[in-house]
């Protein structure tokens, strides 16, 4: 009866002590690390919502971005912070394939990291210097079959989600390109503006403003071209650095976008 009520009382404790945590998280500033180049697509949607997030969370959201290995550099930052609740990840679909696209990660996916949940799906859009001989998809499609060996094919390094869609517009065109792998999609562009590439497969938060404010560039919309075992689109999701309170995290940070960040995220979004 004694253990028992040693046992009863201890959980009440826990429970009382998780409460009080959670009311009084956060008490300073929270990490969001991002693993791509500044301004980048990924980069977007992080800074969308960690200014929402501020608001919600009454502390600093600070935005640090960790560039290198198609994420997994900025992944293995993440796995070996403090489990404190107070270092987030933002990723794509790339820490889905990280498996099958390294021999051997420095972190396990699955177990060092706590699952927030989705922060955006975005559309993928296939875009060309502004001179590429091809007026639609039909035509792009005929043109870089006929002349694959003079494309070249832009992406924000391995295992970014365009160089995924570059691979799988690769197969299913049955063409291999020339690629050329960038430290970001900002970067990318960058080039793609510039004429040094000709290609590029990225998601909509970076080609839109270039097609619609600049008309620096052609457009191919990749709907129903070919899909993917994640879809057409790239998620965007977040992860919490493995707290032992992550479930009092996670009510927080849910919270905070679903209420505040997605509607002000459609917002911008949209905006450009």
């Amino acid at each position: 009866m004694r253990l028992a009520m040693k046992a009863l009382l201890a959980a009440a404790l826990a429970v009382a002590c998780l409460g009080a945590w959670a009311q009084s998280y956060p008490t300073r500033p929270v990490t969001l690390i991002v693993p791509f180049a500044a301004g980048g697509p990924t980069d977007v949607v992080a800074r969308t919502l960690g200014a929402a997030m501020m608001k919600t969370l009454g502390q600093t959201v600070v935005i640090e971005n960790k560039l290198g290995a198609g994420g997994t550099i900025a992944a293995n930052y993440v796995a070996k912070a403090n489990p404190d609740g107070y270092t987030m990840f933002i990723h794509h679909n790339g820490m889905a394939t990280a498996t099958g696209l390294y021999r051997k990660l420095p972190f396990n996916p699955l177990t060092d990291f706590d699952y927030i949940g989705q922060v955006a799906d975005v559309p993928m859009t296939l875009i060309a210097r502004k001179d590429f001989p091809a007026n639609n998809l039909r035509e792009f499609n005929a043109y870089v079959r006929a002349n694959k060996d003079k494309i070249n094919l832009a992406n924000a390094g391995l295992g970014a989600v365009s160089h995924l869609c570059g691979m799988l517009l690769q197969q299913a065109l049955g063409v291999e390109l020339t690629t050329v792998p960038f430290q970001g999609t900002a970067p990318a562009m960058t080039a793609l503006l510039g004429g040094q590439v000709d290609i590029l497969c990225d998601q909509t938060t970076q080609t839109i403003p270039i097609i619609v404010v600049t008309g620096f560039a052609r457009t191919y919309y990749l709907k129903g071209f070919f899909t993917t075992p994640y879809g057409r689109d790239q998620w965007v999701s977040l992860w919490v650095d493995g707290a032992i309170e992550w479930k009092a995290v996670a009510e927080l940070v849910e919270r905070s976008y679903r209420v505040v960040a997605l509607k002000r995220m459609i917002k911008a979004l949209d905006g450009q």
